[in-house]
C-alpha cells in the first residue's frame, strides 16, 4: 500500500502546481473589453469539460495499472517465499526457447544453481537431469500432452552428487508463448555420484 500512498501523494503535489500555473495565466488574461466572446467562452469550456473526463478516464487507468502492479508483486513474494513453507522446487522454462525464465529458492536448495545462473539459460545447459534421455522424453510430452504429472526421475546437482525427484510439469500459454511450469520434490536423502 505504500505505493499507493505515493501516488497519491504525486497527484496532490501535482494539483498544487497545475493550480500555481493556472493563478499565473489567469494574470496574463486579458481584461474589460478585451475578454473572450461568449462563443468562445464556451468553446474553451467544451475543451476544458473534455480534457477533465480524459484525465479522469486516466486516473482511472491509471489505478487499474497501480492494482495490477501490486497484485504481481505480491504473487512474486509468494512465489519467491513459498519454498519456505512447501519445498517444491518450481521453475518457469519458455518451451518454444528451451530457455529457464525464473526459478524459485527451492530450485537453488534443490539443484545447487545461483538463480543468476539458471536465468535465461537454454534448459538443456543446466544438467538436472540425470538421464537426458528423461528430459528429452518429458520435454516431447510436455509438448504433445501440455503436462507431466509425478514422474519420478533421477536428478543430478551441481556438485555432482544425485538424488530421485518427483517432477511435475504443465504447459500454460502466454502472450502467444508455450510456458512450463515446473515443480519437482526431493524423493530421496541418498546421493551417489551422477
Amino acid at each position: 500500500m505504500a505505493g499507493r500512498k505515493g501516488w497519491v501523494d504525486q497527484f496532490a503535489e501535482m494539483r498544487r502546481l497545475a493550480e500555481t500555473i493556472l493563478r499565473d495565466r489567469n494574470a496574463m488574461f486579458p481584461t474589460g473589453a478585451d475578454r473572450l466572446s461568449e462563443e468562445d467562452a464556451l468553446r474553451a469550456l467544451h475543451e476544458l469539460s473534455v480534457h477533465q473526463i480524459e484525465l479522469e478516464m486516466q486516473h482511472d487507468e491509471l489505478h487499474r495499472a497501480l492494482a495490477q502492479a501490486e497484485a504481481l508483486q505480491e504473487r512474486a513474494a509468494l512465489f519467491g517465499t513459498a519454498w519456505r513453507l512447501l519445498p517444491v522446487a518450481a521453475w518457469i522454462t519458455d518451451l518454444d526457447q528451451g530457455t529457464i525464465l525464473e526459478a524459485n529458492e527451492a530450485f537453488r536448495q534443490l539443484f545447487g544453481y545461483a538463480g543468476e545462473e539458471v536465468q535465461d539459460r537454454d534448459a538443456r545447459e543446466v544438467p538436472i537431469w540425470a538421464d537426458p534421455a528423461d528430459q528429452e522424453e518429458v520435454l516431447g510430452q510436455l509438448a504433445a500432452e501440455g503436462t507431466v504429472r509425478a514422474r519420478p526421475a533421477p536428478f543430478c546437482r551441481k556438485d555432482g552428487t544425485r538424488g530421485w525427484m518427483a517432477y511435475t510439469g504443465h504447459v500454460l500459454e502466454q502472450g502467444g508463448r508455450r510456458r512450463v511450469l515446473s515443480a519437482a520434490v526431493d524423493n530421496t536423502g541418498q546421493q551417489d555420484a551422477c
